[in-house]
């Protein structure tokens, strides 16, 4: 009889998954969505089913997966907050660094960096804890398989999730599903390169279709969704290549995904960053 179970908590805010991996006494949250008041929701729902909150498993250093990890902190003071790697609790530090330096964090003042300057800011060096050994055992029974060996895809480091007894992968923002995914700031061609093949050996080594697959953004899916986001990436790269202007690019990848979630940010950012308007302005400055 399995002793885990994964219930969704879907976030508003940038369409952006949380889950609930518990037994009948424990739990840990995987992601933390992106402001603090969808964070207080997920903790209300964690204290409404009368477990404990073991831990909060960050999965990379995106805002819309840890911007509510002190928000479930105070809740439950007794939660760790784990990443699977130092690379991870590194990339999480330096991109809250950059956010605050851009007054991306204004509206979430309680995730600025704690220095002399922001006293009450978060402590994310001591804080952040770095999981141990790739797995992580929920206090009451069943064991959570971490894995972070990826190369730079959509984050410049990465974490899965697996739960064997539930034949269940999270895969974080490898895969998005009905929502259109970040490929703006930092990621670079290489790194879709890397994603594409990345999606690749998840599709082989998670072959099984019982198998369920859980994205970072989006309803849960099936193998089938690793091919599926490969030929998004290939659309996109096409898209942004093979138009004469951003708006183009942007009006094209609406036409082949009509009703993908995100247009407004995640695309428009992602063709932003490498479309033809950003490529042409750089061969004006060389000129």
């Amino acid at each position: 009889m399995s002793k885990l179970k994964i219930e969704r908590f879907a976030g508003r805010e940038a369409n952006v998954n949380a889950y609930i991996i518990h037994n009948a006494t424990h739990a840990v949250v995987v992601d933390s969505l992106r402001n603090r008041a969808e964070a207080a929701e997920l903790a209300e729902a964690v204290r409404a089913s009368g477990r404990t909150l073991q831990a909060i498993l960050v999965t990379h250093g995106h805002p819309d997966h840890y911007i509510g990890s002190r928000t479930l902190k105070e809740a439950f003071p007794s939660a760790r907050i784990l990443v699977a790697s130092e690379a991870i609790k590194t990339d999480t530090i330096n991109f809250s660094t950059w956010m605050e330096s851009v007054g991306w964090l204004d509206q979430q003042p309680q995730m600025k960096p704690k220095s002399a300057a922001t006293p009450d800011g978060f402590d994310y060096a001591r804080q952040i804890e770095v999981l141990e050994g790739g797995r992580l055992a929920l206090q009451g029974g069943g064991d959570l398989e971490v894995r972070s060996d990826y190369p730079a895809t959509e984050s410049g480091h990465m974490a899965t999730i697996f739960v064997p007894d539930q034949k269940t992968l999270l895969t974080s923002d490898l895969t998005y599903h009905g929502v259109h995914a970040w490929a703006g700031q930092g990621v670079l061609r290489e790194h879709i390169a890397n994603w594409v093949r990345v999606l690749g050996d998840l599709k082989a080594k998670y072959a099984d279709p019982d198998v369920v697959v859980l994205p970072g953004h989006g309803a849960p899916s099936d193998p089938t969704l690793f091919d599926r986001m490969r030929v998004y990436l290939d659309d996109f790269i096409s898209a942004v290549d093979g138009e004469r202007t951003d708006a183009d690019a942007l009006a094209r990848m609406k036409r082949l995904y009509p009703g993908f979630e995100q247009e407004g940010f995640l695309l428009a950012h992602s063709v932003a960053f490498h479309g033809p308007d950003a490529r042409g302005a750089e061969e004006r400055a060389v000129a």
